[in-house]
């Protein structure tokens, strides 16, 4: 997750595997879309009805804003809001010997870099 990025930010990434090429070769990146949760649901799962106080389990009183959906990105792309954040994977082939796979990704724009 990335904080106080400016509007329309350029974001990049690579990966780099140590030992081998199999992180980098099968990274997947998703750029998560804030969607809007405008009503609470009740035990049934059905949605309260609007101006119902939310019952006392609910941990979060609606509407609010949680990051839901998904969308696919590739090489660099433009920030979408102040808030931004990626979901990252690798798809592991069935032929992958076991043992230990380190890399490092970076991800970067022009206001900082980050490195996991």
């Amino acid at each position: 997750m990335f904080n106080d990025v400016p509007e329309e930010a350029s974001i990049a990434w690579t990966c780099k595997g140590h030992n081998n090429h199999l992180l980098g070769d099968s990274l997947e990146v998703y750029q998560l879309i804030d969607v809007q949760v405008n009503e609470n649901t009740d035990v049934d799962v059905s949605t309260l009805p609007a101006g119902t106080p939310a019952p006392s389990y609910v941990t979060r009183q609606a509407p609010f804003r949680i990051f839901d959906a998904l969308r696919p990105v590739t090489g660099t792309f433009a920030a979408r809001a102040a808030t931004e954040a990626l979901y990252v994977c690798w798809s592991i082939p069935d032929t992958a010997e076991p043992g230990m796979f380190t890399g490092a990704d970076f991800v970067t724009n022009k206001h900082y870099d980050c490195l996991d």
